[in-house]
């Protein structure tokens, strides 16, 4: 029977690499040339409705978008949130690793409870006041510098915000307002100030204790 070596399988799989990045190389230099690189590329990383049909078609879940309690849209390359009015029936909405800086455009998933936001690249915590039935939300990595506009959301029970650039007391002391919350997670920031215990003593529904998190830690 014919074999083939351990060094001349390496070869032929170089080989084939070779030929697919030539291949692709190509096919970039002429849409390159025909001007039409930059919507190749724009295009693919765009939240239209006809992507979330087709999408939802490719994941077998339901053609009409109000009946779909789940939308999987993570490592999509997402530059913003758009084209989810239609998706009214949403419990659960997962957008994490994609380069998402704002929090938008959600103002039609009032039934959601579960939001899925880590590793984009979000500043700042805004535009969830129509979420009133949220109950865990997760923003860890992301470049947030202050927890603000949580206290609105009165059934909020969970928030993961590690990894971020919270500093100070004052970046967590909206915290104080945040009743609802009872498991919380931001380690590994840069909190140093020991104050910041303080926050905590009068969250009357917080059972993980923050102190057995790295607080100390540097993200």
């Amino acid at each position: 029977m014919w074999s083939i070596n351990t060094h001349e399988h390496q070869l032929w799989f170089q080989l084939k690499l070779s030929v697919q990045l030539f291949q692709l190389i190509s096919l970039l230099e002429q849409k390159r040339q025909s001007g039409k690189l930059l919507s190749f590329v724009s295009s693919s990383n765009l939240m239209t409705k006809k992507f979330l049909r087709e999408h939802c078609k490719r994941l077998k879940l339901y053609q009409t978008p109000y009946l779909n309690d789940t939308l999987y849209l993570h490592y999509k390359g997402f530059s913003c949130i758009e084209s989810l009015e239609e998706y009214t029936g949403l419990k659960c909405l997962w957008l994490e690793c994609n380069g998402l800086s704002r929090i938008e455009k959600l103002e039609a998933q009032t039934q959601l409870s579960s939001l899925y936001l880590h590793h984009n690249l979000i500043k700042k915590i805004e535009n969830l006041e129509p979420l009133q039935k949220l109950d865990s939300l997760n923003l860890s990595n992301n470049f947030i510098q202050t927890i603000e506009n949580l206290s609105c959301l009165r059934q909020l029970n969970t928030l993961q915000i590690a990894h971020n650039q919270l500093h100070s007391l004052h970046d967590i002391e909206h915290l104080k307002q945040c009743h609802s919350i009872s498991v919380l997670d931001f380690s590994y920031n840069k909190l140093s100030d020991p104050s910041i215990l303080t926050v905590f003593e009068v969250m009357p529904n917080l059972v993980s204790d923050p102190r057995v998190n790295p607080l100390w830690q540097s993200s």
